[in-house]
């Protein structure tokens, strides 16, 4: 077999592999998302396990329970929250303002509203 053959393997290995590493960005990244409304003063906290970015400015949110939202990425922030990071309502209310009435979808869709 010729060196061509072998590169264009090569090339296809290194494709496959670098969109194996962009879903396992997407998945493990992040684990929550704050959707905020400006206009309502609202803030909506979810936990997601995997998330899409749409061309035309979407995001497609994947919750823990395996059903979607999507949602503007202009209105969307997506966070990394462990038991060491700041938590995401200081967050929220740090970038939409301390009035933030923040909401916490969680599993089976329970609302929490503090």
């Amino acid at each position: 077999m010729s060196n061509n053959y072998y590169k264009v393997q090569y090339f296809a290995l290194l494709k496959n592999a670098l969109e194996m590493k962009k879903q396992l960005d997407y998945q493990q990244m992040y684990n929550k998302a704050i959707i905020f409304n400006r206009e309502t003063n609202n803030a909506c906290i979810v936990d997601i396990i995997s998330w899409k970015e749409h061309n035309n400015g979407q995001l497609e949110l994947q919750l823990i329970d395996g059903s979607y939202i999507l949602t503007s990425s202009y209105d969307t922030k997506l966070l990394y929250v462990n038991e060491y990071t700041i938590q995401p309502e200081e967050i929220a209310k740090s970038i939409n303002g301390k009035n933030t009435n923040i909401t916490y979808l969680t599993y089976n869709y329970e609302m929490i509203l503090k």
